[in-house]
């Protein structure tokens, strides 16, 4: 489904592309976070398998310490999109 928005919204020329990583489990044990995090890696994997240059794919932090993705964004090289409330 992502790569079929990439693509159709390529036309539009953006300069990165957002991704939100949702954290909806209800288990936040370490194994629940683990399980979470080796789910994100293998689907972004498979994103940038289609060719997109990592540094394109920007991960947006939500409501969770941004720690629990730091290491996927630095292996994978992907940018980051930060927030800062006022």
């Amino acid at each position: 489904m992502i790569l079929h928005l990439i693509t159709q919204a390529a036309v539009l020329d953006p300069t990165t592309w957002t991704l939100h990583l949702p954290f909806d489990g209800p288990d936040r044990s370490a194994p629940g976070i683990k399980a979470w995090q080796t789910h994100l890696r293998v689907s972004l994997s498979r994103i940038l398998d289609s060719g997109l240059p990592p540094a394109a794919l920007s991960i947006e932090n939500l409501d969770y310490p941004f720690a629990w993705v730091e290491d996927i964004v630095a292996d994978l090289g992907l940018s980051v999109c930060l927030d800062w409330a006022t």
